[in-house]
């Protein structure tokens, strides 16, 4: 979760809005019930033109109205622009569930919907959203079913549970147990390729007992976990920069006094973690190499002492805890290569891999099916290049271009759900946005609900985003600050907004 609190608080400061804005450009919308008449949004054609990702942003991860009006939007997609898919902001196995009872009505809908595993999309305006999918399928005359994809990545354990399920499944218990022992992504490449058959296998059997499709989703959570490795590299930064480093000496001791006190052979392990120890406040500088050495080694006793956790059963748990925090150490011994890079970091690697996601449901899970992906504004705007923060939306601009196009939110005041500092999740009230700000300014023309066609709008704008967590103290942080014709293709505008409503 503290990923979708900082994506969607990317640029701070005081800059104001330096645009113009009439009455003219607010063009004002009906209503944002997503079962009322749609010819106000008609808008919406000369924006999205050929799209085949439309980006649907949120300015709160919590507030009512900005969902509502996203399940019209999507509505509208489908029935006037061929849109089939709904892509979400959430891992991707973990939305299964939701695909499943939308394409055969099978599974307690509410359920299904918790089971993406966030707060932020676990309510009453998703799973509205979601029954409307199965009815809209249901209906006979709609021969282009539609489906729910998440792109997002955050779930490690998410792959791998989704080939230990299948291999329970279609094989047996007895096989599933590499699941169960060895976390692929701490695997050395001898490991990686044994896992890599495994799956082969497992994918060759359900696309033969499953179908078509179900191979194309197995395909598609390997890809998304194991080899475009986006959640590995992913955790990885995570877990650099908030675990790793302040463990480094206490995990050595521990590891030392484990392999004493079970009179195992020590190996390179400890060499490993003294080098990594050694070198923590530098690790950037330290040759590729070297790095690599000591990082297989640790790769080595990692499954030397998960299979030794099968064998010393009054020692497993301190075994696999050992084994899980060398597979942290030794990723770390790799990371710097990439914190190296310019503008890279946990957050904006996970935009990243988000963006090649989504292009990759549209040529191979889903080929040709055009997208319409819910995530943050914080992720779906391009973002200004000479920031150097390169949000999902912009690496879809890059990888697709005009194909792409990004449509944000705005509002004035009003509630939203989001955890508070020691507070945990709760309502907020947020008084009128700050004079001078774009959600003032829009505020001003008097409009409940509108749209703006940015291109007629040009210029730096300050704007409200709020992400997953809220403190009233640091209001004045509460705001992006971004280009908004070059940020965004369209804004909807809704004045006041009311706390979405959360499943219990």
């Amino acid at each position: 979760m503290v990923t979708m609190i900082i994506a969607a608080m990317l640029f701070f400061g005081s800059l104001e809005s330096q645009i113009q804005i009439t009455n003219r450009d607010l063009i004002p919308l009906q209503t944002v019930d997503p079962m009322a008449p749609m010819s106000d949004l008609s808008i919406l054609d000369p924006v999205i033109g050929a799209a085949d990702i439309v980006g649907l942003g949120e300015a709160t991860h919590g507030s009512r109205e900005f969902f509502l009006m996203k399940h019209r939007v999507f509505r509208y997609l489908v029935e006037n622009k061929g849109f089939t898919i709904f892509g979400l902001e959430a891992s991707m196995p973990d939305c299964l569930a939701m695909e499943r009872y939308v394409a055969t009505g099978e599974g307690d809908p509410k359920a299904a919907v918790m089971a993406q595993g966030f707060w932020t999309w676990s309510t009453e305006e998703v799973l509205d959203l979601i029954k409307w999918m199965r009815t809209y399928n249901a209906d006979a005359k709609h021969t282009n079913k539609l489906h729910v994809v998440g792109f997002d990545m955050q779930n490690q354990v998410g792959g791998t549970l989704f080939f230990e399920k299948a291999q329970k499944r279609l094989k047996g218990d007895a096989d599933s147990l590499f699941w169960e022992t060895i976390g692929y992504d701490r695997l050395s490449d001898n490991n990686r390729l044994r896992a890599n058959e495994v799956m082969n296998e497992l994918i060759k059997d359900i696309r033969a007992k499953d179908g078509e499709e179900a191979g194309r989703t197995a395909e598609f959570v390997r890809r998304v976990y194991f080899q475009s490795e986006g959640t590995t590299i992913f955790q990885g930064l995570l877990e650099w920069q908030q675990r790793v480093i302040p463990t480094m000496s206490r995990t050595f001791a521990d590891s030392a006094k484990l392999i004493a006190e079970l009179k195992l052979e020590p190996g390179s392990a400890l060499d490993g973690l003294r080098f990594l120890d050694d070198h923590k406040d530098k690790l950037v500088d330290v040759p590729k190499e070297k790095r690599k050495d000591a990082a297989d080694s640790m790769d080595r006793q990692a499954e030397a002492l998960q299979l030794l956790a099968r064998s010393k059963p009054t020692h497993k748990e301190r075994l696999l805890a050992q084994a899980d925090m060398l597979g942290f150490l030794s990723y770390a011994m790799r990371m710097p290569d990439e914190l190296s890079q310019p503008g890279i970091n946990a957050f904006t690697y996970r935009d990243k891999c988000m963006a090649e996601n989504l292009v990759e449901i549209n040529k191979t899970l889903y080929p040709g099916q055009k997208i319409f992906a819910w995530a943050h504004n914080g992720h779906i705007m391009r973002g200004d290049a000479s920031t150097g923060i390169r949000t999902m939306g912009t690496n879809l601009h890059g990888l697709i271009g005009k194909k792409y196009v990004p449509i944000g939110f705005a509002f004035e005041s009003g509630g939203l759900n989001a955890m508070g500092n020691g507070t945990g999740l709760t309502e907020h009230k947020l008084d009128a946005a700050e004079p001078g700000t774009l959600d003032s300014t829009l505020g001003k023309l008097g409009k409940p609900l509108g749209f703006v066609v940015t291109k007629f709008v040009q210029g730096k704008v300050k704007s409200r985003s709020v992400g997953a967590v809220y403190d009233k103290k640091y209001e004045s942080n509460y705001y992006a600050e971004f280009d908004l014709a070059k940020a965004f293709d369209g804004l909807i505008f809704v004045k006041n907004v009311k706390a979405s409503r959360l499943l219990q």
